[in-house]
Order: structure tokens, then C-alpha cells, then sequence
């Protein structure tokens, strides 16, 4: 998976991994920019295991939607992850378990996931938006770029 430049789905659903196993995970992860959905529902991930993702968001440029229903993912793992969004402008889709996670945490996850909805790179007359530090933009002043301009992350 490190070196796999096809891999864009990766389901492990009812694996069981638990936070040993998504250790491993995110660590081969780290350096697959390719990856747009995974799938970790069912898998005994708990706080521990939601600190482990929320590093991997931190840093991961290509992510859009992750799976983490059904797990051990409590109110303190779902403040991890919403501090990672904080800096993560792809992940579109965060499923967690509502009942774990109180109302403030779920409504500041989502500010951050419809914050990147609206900045997912869209395609208009051969342009494309991108969100470019090299061209001092900003997350909430994007700027228009030709291809040639910026290299999609």
C-alpha cells in the first residue's frame, strides 16, 4: 500500500482491528496520497485509535471520506478528530456514531467537513480551484489557477 499509486478505496470493515491495528494502518498510509475513501467501520478503533486517524488527517492530502461508525469513538476521540479538520481542507464525509459524541463536537465536525465541501476542487473551463500556500492563498480566499500553475496535492 505504501508504494501503490492505483489504490483510491481501501474497506476494512468488521476487521477488528482495534488501535494496534489502525497504528499500522495510518503508518502505511502515511505515504499513499491516492487514497480517497476508507472504510474503518466495526473495528474496535476507541479514543486512542481516533488520535492515531487525526494525525494521519492532519498531513493526508487526498482522503475524502472516512468510515468510523461503530466503534469506540467516544466525545474525546471526536474532539481529536475535529482538531485535526481544523487543517485538513479534503475530507468531505466523517461518519461517526452520534449517540457517542456530544451535539458541540458533531456541529463542529461538520463546520469543518462543509467548509472543505465548498472547497473541493472543481472543474470550470479547463480551471481548476485549488487551495495553493505557494500562492499565498488562504482557505477562505481561494484564487483560480490554471493547471499549469498548481500541481493538484
Amino acid at each position: 500500500m505504501k508504494k501503490n499509486s492505483s489504490l483510491t478505496k481501501l474497506n476494512l470493515a468488521g476487521t477488528k482491528i482495534g488501535d494496534e491495528g489502525t497504528n499500522c494502518i495510518v503508518e502505511v498510509l502515511k505515504h499513499n496520497h491516492t487514497l480517497r475513501v476508507l472504510n474503518l467501520k466495526n473495528n474496535k478503533i476507541s479514543a486512542q485509535g481516533a488520535k492515531l486517524i487525526a494525525e494521519y488527517l492532519k498531513t493526508n492530502p487526498s482522503l475524502t471520506t472516512l468510515d468510523l461508525q461503530d466503534n469506540d469513538i467516544n466525545t474525546e476521540g471526536a474532539k481529536i478528530l475535529a482538531e485535526a479538520l481544523k487543517t485538513n481542507y479534503f475530507l468531505t464525509t466523517l461518519s461517526l456514531d452520534n449517540y457517542q459524541v456530544d451535539a458541540i463536537t458533531i456541529t463542529e465536525i461538520n463546520s469543518f467537513l462543509e467548509r472543505n465541501k465548498k472547497l473541493a476542487p472543481q472543474k470550470t473551463n479547463k480551471t481548476y480551484r485549488f487551495f495553493c500556500s505557494e500562492k499565498n492563498t488562504t482557505p477562505q480566499q481561494p484564487q483560480r489557477l490554471s493547471y499549469s500553475e498548481c500541481v493538484v496535492m
